[in-house]
């Protein structure tokens, strides 16, 4: 409650991916979670400055993708659910710079993928803080990577299990190019 007198729009079960994505589209847009919500896809969005705030609660999806600068992700658990046979999927992809990734939890479940991050933010002045991150790779896996930054930034009190199936996959806690 005391974020929505702070200005934060309520994100709750019924709205849909539509929904938020149109609200996320927006310029300086706070938004949190009032319940644990399930969506069954991605949201990409496009919004600077942007803020979502978990509010302790767990989102489910398959990733969130935004092209701003200044994205902010806090206080919030993710339960990565993307079962597609893809090339690369990621919980958080931010690749506008000024990222910030604060409190949040991570867990990707049995991945059918080639390629997972948990985390990858592209840019300069990228912060990662008190972050948990659990991945759970399968036999096809080629890479399986907890938080990876092209650009620059600061990564602090992190935890990241990985689980390979394969000896063969590539496995790294925190990577940068």
């Amino acid at each position: 409650a005391a974020l929505l007198a702070e200005g934060y729009t309520a994100i709750t079960a019924d709205m849909t991916a539509s929904e938020i994505k149109a609200i996320l589209d927006t310029d300086n847009a706070k938004v949190v979670l009032t319940e644990d919500i399930t969506l069954n896809t991605s949201l990409n969005v496009n919004g600077k400055n942007i803020t979502i705030n978990g509010g302790g609660h767990t989102l489910s999806f398959t990733g969130l993708y935004s092209n701003g600068a200044g994205t902010t992700v806090e206080n919030i658990k993710i339960n990565n659910t993307s079962s597609a046979n893809s090339t690369w999927i990621r919980s958080i992809y931010c690749s506008g710079g000024d990222a910030t990734i604060r409190n949040v939890k991570i867990v990707h479940k049995n991945d059918t993928n080639y390629q997972v991050s948990g985390i990858e933010l592209r840019g300069s002045n990228n912060v990662v803080e008190n972050v948990n991150i659990g991945i759970n790779g399968v036999d096809e896996a080629t890479q399986l990577l907890g938080i990876h930054i092209w650009g620059s930034g600061t990564v602090s009190n992190v935890s990241v299990d990985i689980k390979a199936v394969n000896e063969d996959t590539l496995t790294a806690a925190i990577g940068s190019r």
